[in-house]
């Protein structure tokens, strides 16, 4: 078949099919080729709806390929204050928005050795009975009882100032609601809640404590267990690195802070920024696929695939309504746990994350522990809205074909 045919064909449903009944090394290249066709095609229609600096750089595990690998596809980048342009390549910095919260979770059993007790067990600022009684757990399923960030604005209209310890500790106190509803009782998905268990990870136990510059060395000393070197909280320093992104079609403003939310307190919400050498390596350890697994990381991993929780469907029940689910949703620690559509005999890991310039998706097959990791799974960064579709079908076409 000619390269223009052949390429056509493994960029559709039937080139996964021939992937799945290749020897080894065959299945390897095709399904490579296959990702990087994936990619290259959407940069190409990025290209033609008018975003010239549109980058996606995707890593993935396959049973053929014995270690993972990592494609990139886009042209050089205009920096975030385009007066430069960035090398686009596997150590180019991406923020991941809500992924950050998978790593807050595994944080805080590093640094608390599990997942048990409440946010005012490790987070003494004085705050309201209620939250401080909020369980740890609940957090990590999505079940805070926080109303979600956008109904109502908690996060963003004022009420909630997280630039200072002292100031976000003051907030809180004015919130004695908070959590809205009984935790645990239905799915709410709150970057608030999040960014407190970050918080909660670091033992505060005074006002004075600079919370921002200890959750950085929070994030460096997970990094350091598991050999991720570039993944950092977004700040002033992380910023001449960054590449421009997207709202839309549109290159974001010259110097445009990007960012979580900007909230230097709560960055367990979303603030890290990572590269794709770093996300590779993050994806193998919660795969079970890294040697660098201490007894309390195994034992994480396993948490991870086991302590999951189901959140019924919300029903109209006043001030607690937070999101309308269409069917049960199984959630652990961060991550969402799926049968998805394309094979409802696996069950899919996955977490995606948003901020306004970039997104990102993370997902893998699920494992039991012990001594069989899954053995594929998938990650894509990109600095516009493309993440999402592009992850999940990569994803697609991986465990559609895994053998």
């Amino acid at each position: 078949m000619g390269d223009r045919t052949r390429a056509e064909f493994l960029t559709t449903a039937g080139g996964a099919a021939l992937a799945a009944s290749l020897p080894s090394p065959a299945r390897a290249a095709v399904i490579a080729t296959r990702i990087q066709g994936i990619l290259d095609a959407a940069v190409d229609d990025a290209h033609r709806a008018g975003r010239s600096a549109a980058a996606y750089v995707a890593g993935a595990f396959d049973p053929s390929f014995g270690s993972g690998q990592i494609f990139v596809s886009g042209a050089p980048l205009a920096a975030r204050d385009h007066q430069r342009t960035i090398p686009l390549d596997r150590d180019t910095p991406f923020l991941i928005g809500s992924i950050t919260k998978v790593f807050t979770s595994r944080i805080f059993a590093m640094r608390r050795g599990g997942y048990g007790g409440t946010l005012g067990d490790t987070l003494r600022v004085g705050l309201p009975a209620r939250l401080a009684a909020l369980r740890v757990l609940d957090i990590g399923h999505y079940g805070s009882g926080f109303p979600s960030d956008d109904d109502p604005p908690i996060w963003t209209n004022g009420t909630i100032d997280g630039q200072t310890l002292p100031l976000l500790a003051k907030s809180l106190r004015s919130h004695t609601e908070l959590p809205q509803c009984d935790p645990g009782a239905q799915y709410s998905y709150s970057n608030l809640s999040w960014g407190l268990l970050g918080l909660a990870s670091l033992d505060i136990d005074s006002v004075d404590r600079p919370a921002a510059d200890e959750w950085i060395e929070a994030v460096r000393a997970l990094g350091g267990a598991l050999g991720l070197h570039a993944t950092t909280p977004w700040t002033a320093a992380t910023a001449d690195g960054l590449p421009a992104g997207y709202n839309g079609n549109t290159l974001l403003a010259e110097g445009f802070s990007y960012g979580a939310r900007n909230w230097p307190t709560l960055g367990g919400g979303g603030d890290l920024a990572s590269t794709g050498t770093d996300m590779l390596a993050w994806l193998g350890y919660n795969m079970g696929r890294t040697g660098r697994d201490t007894a309390l990381l195994r034992e994480q991993q396993t948490a991870t695939q086991t302590f999951k929780t189901q959140a019924p469907p919300v029903a109209d029940i006043g001030p607690c309504v937070t999101r309308a689910l269409p069917s049960p949703l199984t959630t652990s620690l961060g991550w969402f746990h799926a049968a998805p559509r394309w094979n409802r005999g696996i069950e899919l890991l996955w977490k995606n994350g948003g901020v306004q310039g970039f997104t990102s998706w993370m997902g893998f097959r699920a494992w039991a522990g012990g001594a069989s990791p899954s053995r594929t799974g998938v990650f894509v960064l990109a600095n516009d809205k493309s993440a999402d579709a592009l992850g999940m079908r990569i994803a697609r076409d991986l465990l559609g074909s895994a053998r």
